[in-house]
C-alpha cells in the first residue's frame, strides 16, 4: 500500500505565518539593497543585520522547497476537516475517531489525523462487509462509499479496493447506474498504480464487464472479459485457477448470446485447468461440471447433461455434507433437468430437497429460499397443482420484495411468474398489473432494450393476444422481437421465440402468408442452435405444420 504522507509535510500555517514572514523578507533585502555601499567590517550591530537577513533568505528557501513538495497547510487542514466531517457521529466508533481527528488536526498532528482517517474507513469497511454478508447490499454499498470518501490522499490501493466493493453492493442491489462509475474509478486507479496488466486490473475488468452483462450491454462486456482473461493468462500462466474462472465468465457470455459451439470448449478447458490443479473431487470442480451441464440442458443434450449435473451433486455432498448450500444448487439444477424432460415426479423431491435445504441454512427470508420456491411453484403449476403454486409464488415475492426492495430486478421476475400462474387460471385482469409492473421494474433497471425487457414485453403481447386484444399484441411482439435482434443479433434462440410468437399471432389473424416466413426462419434458427431433436424444435415444427394445413385449407 502507498505509504501516508510524510511528516515534513504538515507545518502548521499558524504556527508559521508564511504571509507575514514574506513581507519581512521584502522590507530585509530593500534595507540591504541601500546599505550595500556600506563599507565592510562595521560594528556588531550592523554585523547583525547581515546576519538576519542571511537567516531569513534560508528560511525563505526552506518555505519554497517545502511548498514544492506540496506542502500547502491550509489544503490539508481544509481536506482533512472535510473527511471528518462526512463521518457518521451516530456510530459510537465513528464518532471516537472524528473526535481523535478534528483534536490531532487543532495539534498540527497531521499524519496522526491521517491514521484516524484510515481507521475510519477500515471501520465503515467491515459495516459494509456485515451489510453484505445479511444481503442488505444498497447498504454495504453505501458503506463501502463513504469508506472510499475518506481515505486520505495516499491510500490508492484501499480507495480502488472500497470503490470495487461498493460497485459490487450497489450492483447485486440492482442499482446499475450508481455501480458503474465505482467500478469505473477503480479500474481507473488499479491501472494508474499497478499497470494495465495487473491482477487486480483484471478484477475490475471482470466486475466491469459483468456489469455490463446484467446491463443487457454485451457488445461492452465481451471484450473485457476477453482482456481480462489475457491479463490473467500472461501472469499466471495458461493453467491458472485465476484463468479457470475467466474462461468460465467468457464462457457464460458466449452461452448467453446462443454461441454454444464457442462456450462449450471454454468451459471444457475452465473444468480441465481445475480437475489439474484442485483434483477431480473440489468444489470448483463441482461448479464448473454445473455450468458445462447446464449448456447441455439448454441445447436439449439432457443425455450429456445428466451424468455432469449427478457428479456435480456427488462432489458436493462428499466435500461439504448432504446439507450444505452447495449441494442444494446441485439438487436444484438436477431437479430443472428432469423437469425439462417433463420427469415431474423426479424434479419435485429434488426440488423440496433443495429448498428444505436452503430454509435450514439461510433461514425463511432468504433469496435463494425464494428461487427455490419459485422453481417448485412453477412445477407445481404445470402439474396442475394450481393453490399449491400461488402460495409459494406468492410467499417468494414477498421475501425478495421485502429484502431487495419493491423496484428490484428479481422482484420483476418473481411478478412475473405470478403473473403467469393467474394467467393460467384465467384471470387476465390480475395478470395484466403483475405484467405491466415486472416490464415497468426491467425498464427502469435496465432501460427500453434489455433482454428481460424483450421477456416482459412478449408475455404482455401474449395475454393481450389471448384475450383477442390482436391491436395491443402485435407491437409488443414486434418490439420484443426487434430488442431480441439488435442485443443478440438475427440468429439467436431468443429470436426464434420472438418470431414463433409474431407468427402465431398472425396465423391467428389469418394472415397465413405473414406468418409462414417467421416460422420458417424460426424453425431454421432453433434447429442451427440446438439441433433438430429439441422440445423448441418439435413445438415450431406443430405451429408450422397447422399453417401449412389452413394454407392448405383455404
Amino acid at each position: 500500500m502507498t505509504k501516508l504522507i510524510e511528516t515534513i509535510r504538515f507545518f502548521d500555517d499558524k504556527t508559521i505565518p508564511f504571509q507575514t514572514l514574506v513581507r519581512r523578507i521584502n522590507q530585509e533585502k530593500s534595507e540591504n539593497t541601500e546599505r550595500q555601499w556600506q563599507p565592510i567590517g562595521g560594528s556588531l550591530m550592523q554585523h547583525r543585520h547581515i546576519l538576519i537577513i542571511s537567516l531569513l533568505v534560508l528560511l525563505t528557501l526552506f518555505i519554497g522547497i517545502y511548498l514544492a513538495k506540496g506542502g500547502n497547510t491550509v489544503n490539508i487542514d481544509k481536506e482533512l476537516m472535510a473527511k471528518t466531517a462526512t463521518l457518521n457521529p451516530e456510530e459510537p466508533e465513528v464518532a471516537k475517531l472524528v473526535e481523535q481527528a478534528k483534536q490531532a488536526i487543532d495539534n498540527g498532528e497531521f499524519e496522526q489525523a491521517n491514521k484516524r482517517l484510515v481507521s475510519a474507513a477500515k471501520f465503515l469497511a467491515a459495516n459494509g462487509k456485515l451489510k453484505k454478508t445479511q444481503l442488505a447490499y444498497r447498504e454495504a454499498g453505501e458503506y463501502y462509499e463513504r469508506a472510499a470518501n475518506l481515505l486520505p490522499a495516499g491510500n490508492d490501493e484501499a480507495l480502488a479496493l472500497y470503490l470495487n466493493w461498493a460497485g459490487f453492493a450497489f450492483h447485486h442491489a440492482g442499482l446499475y447506474n450508481q455501480a458503474k462509475p465505482l467500478y469505473e474509478r477503480a479500474l481507473a486507479i488499479r491501472e494508474k498504480i499497478f499497470g494495465k496488466e495487473h491482477p487486480d486490473v483484471a478484477t475490475s475488468l471482470n466486475n466491469l464487464a459483468a456489469l455490463h452483462d446484467s446491463q443487457g450491454n454485451f457488445d461492452q462486456a465481451k471484450p473485457l472479459y476477453e482482456r481480462s482473461l489475457a491479463i490473467k493468462e500472461k501472469v499466471f500462466g495458461k493453467e491458472h485457477p485465476s484463468v479457470a474462472t475467466s474462461l468460465n465468465n467468457l464462457a457464460k457470455w458466449h452461452d448467453s448470446q446462443g454461441n454454444y459451439d464457442q462456450a462449450k470448449p471454454l468451459y471444457e478447458r475452465s473444468l480441465a485447468i481445475k480437475e489439474k490443479v484442485f483434483g477431480k473431487e473440489h468444489p470448483s470442480v463441482a461448479t464448473s461440471l454445473n455450468n458445462l451441464a447446464e449448456l447441455h440442458r439448454v441445447q436439449g443434450n439432457y443425455n450429456q447433461a445428466k451424468p455432469l449435473y449427478e457428479r456435480a451433486l456427488a462432489i458436493s455432498e462428499k466435500v461439504f455434507g448432504k446439507e450444505h448450500p452447495s449441494v442444494a444448487i446441485s439438487l436444484n439444477n438436477l431437479a430443472a433437468l428432469h423437469d425439462s424432460q417433463g420427469n415431474f415426479d423426479q424434479a419435485k423431491p429434488l426440488y423440496e430437497r433443495s429448498l428444505a435445504i436452503k430454509e435450514k441454512v439461510f433461514g425463511k427470508e432468504h433469496p435463494s429460499v425464494a428461487t427455490s420456491l419459485n422453481n417448485l411453484a412453477s412445477l407445481h403449476r404445470v402439474q396442475g397443482n394450481y393453490d399449491q403454486a400461488k402460495l409459494l409464488y406468492e410467499r417468494a415475492l414477498a421475501i425478495l420484495e421485502k429484502v431487495h426492495g419493491k423496484e428490484h430486478p428479481l422482484v420483476a421476475t418473481s411478478l412475473n411468474n405470478l403473473a403467469k400462474w393467474h394467467y393460467s387460471q384465467g384471470d387476465y385482469d390480475q395478470a395484466k398489473p403483475l405484467y405491466e409492473r415486472a416490464l415497468a421494474i426491467f425498464e427502469k433497471v435496465h432501460g427500453k432494450e434489455h433482454p428481460s425487457v424483450a421477456t416482459s414485453l412478449n408475455n404482455l403481447a401474449e395475454l393481450h393476444k389471448t384475450q383477442g386484444n390482436y391491436d395491443q399484441a402485435k407491437p409488443l411482439y414486434e418490439r420484443a422481437l426487434a430488442i431480441r435482434e439488435k442485443v443478440f443479433g438475427k440468429e439467436h434462440p431468443d429470436v426464434a421465440q420472438s418470431l414463433n410468437n409474431l407468427a402465431g399471432l398472425h396465423r391467428v389473424q389469418g394472415n397465413y402468408n405473414q406468418a409462414k416466413p417467421l416460422y420458417e426462419r424460426s424453425l431454421k434458427i432453433f434447429k442451427q442452435f440446438l439441433g433438430p431433436n429439441h422440445p423448441n424444435v418439435r413445438i415450431v415444427t406443430e405451429n408450422y405444420n397447422i399453417l401449412l394445413s389452413k394454407m392448405a385449407n383455404q
